[in-house]
């Protein structure tokens, strides 16, 4: 399986060199409730990107035949990595998505426009309970994102210093994550989305002692 990102001519017209396989990012039950994964997840799915496979999608994408007509849309975000989640959710939770990936209308990739908004800090910031109580209270409904919704979130421009921090607490979530899902020992995922919350709450102005409730 490809785990690099994906040349522009890999993605229009498939990849011709070596592995062939690649992510495919569909929506996401393997939380420990049933909903999504938060974070990271191991993705066991994954799509045909050869240069006949790729034909053929591309093919079906422009005939006048609905039956298996796929929706190609946001196709330059295609083959990198950035952060996604569930469009259909009662919470919002994001999890990173790999470099080379391919994903589907229901579980759109978001990556950063600016310099100093790495992956790992976005990530870390749509993962605070700040950031899903504004969605859930102003912006999205009780069980639909909506791309549109996680656009007009307000996301603070950020110093160097609390950009740096926000990517620490996103790389170490995602690592406890991974530790968490091997079963093995590792730093504690609940210590650091408490770290998180505490230091989003402060980037808002939002009261330590603030009741974040939400109806879900």
């Amino acid at each position: 399986m490809r785990s690099r990102r994906l040349a522009d001519e890999e993605v229009a017209s498939g990849i011709t060199d070596g592995p062939s396989w690649v992510p495919f990012e569909k929506g996401d039950s393997s939380g420990d409730d049933g909903g999504a994964a938060k974070w990271r997840r191991e993705n066991p799915i994954v799509i045909d990107w050869s240069p006949e496979a790729v034909e053929l999608l591309r093919t079906r994408a422009v005939s006048g035949v609905s039956y298996r007509r796929p929706r190609i849309q946001n196709e330059h975000l295609w083959g990198k990595s950035g952060v996604t989640f569930n469009s259909t959710a009662s919470y919002l939770r994001t999890r990173a998505v790999p470099e080379g990936g391919i994903f589907g209308h229901k579980t759109p990739v978001i990556r950063p426009a600016v310099a100093w908004l790495a992956p790992e800090s976005l990530l870390a910031l749509l993962n605070a309970p700040t950031l899903d109580f504004v969605l859930r209270t102003f912006l999205g409904s009780r069980m639909q994102i909506e791309i549109g919704d996680i656009r007009r979130l307000p996301l603070p421009v950020l110093t160097a210093d609390q950009a740096s921090t926000l990517e620490a607490l996103g790389r170490r979530a995602i690592a406890a994550k991974e530790t968490l899902d091997a079963g093995t020992d590792g730093d504690s995922l609940d210590v650091i989305e408490a770290e998180l919350d505490a230091y989003t709450r402060d980037l808002y102005g939002v009261a330590a002692d603030a009741h974040l409730w939400v109806v879900r």
